[in-house]
């Protein structure tokens, strides 16, 4: 078995974030308001279908695998990047700052989507914020 990390996308929607995905067929995509991210199960002729379904219904979705993903019917790719995925091996401890670091909350949100949609450091939606824990710097 590959490890979940290979197919982050697939992992997290059949895992911790189930409750997010929105199932057609052999294929799921992140409800929008959380994020545009999209996986098959594998690469058959239906769950690609199932996927461009998805993707006509629910808007522009992004994938992130090992290797780029064949033709989606009925689709265009409208721009592909190549993704790093970094794990650290050791947690450092963090060295003393002169500000103060918080951990960011529900009121936080709509500074935080602001944020994110001038500085546009990738894909930030309505209740991104929700997937896990943020912090900030006030």
């Amino acid at each position: 078995m590959s490890h979940p990390l290979d197919r982050p996308v697939w992992s997290s929607l059949t895992g911790r974030q189930a409750h997010l995905a929105i199932a057609r067929g052999g294929a799921l995509r992140m409800d929008p308001r959380f994020g545009l991210f999209a996986a098959v199960a594998e690469e058959t002729p239906e769950s690609l279908a199932a996927l461009g379904v998805l993707v006509r219904e629910h808007g522009n979705s992004g994938l992130v695998e090992l290797s780029p993903p064949p033709p989606i019917p009925r689709t265009a790719v409208v721009s592909s990047a190549l993704c790093w995925q970094m794990a650290a091996k050791v947690v450092i401890p963090l060295k003393p700052v002169d500000f103060e670091i918080v951990a960011l909350a529900d009121a936080d949100a709509p500074e935080m989507l602001a944020l994110a949609t001038l500085t546009k450091p990738g894909p930030f939606f309505s209740r991104t914020h929700e997937l896990g824990e943020f912090v900030g710097v006030k």
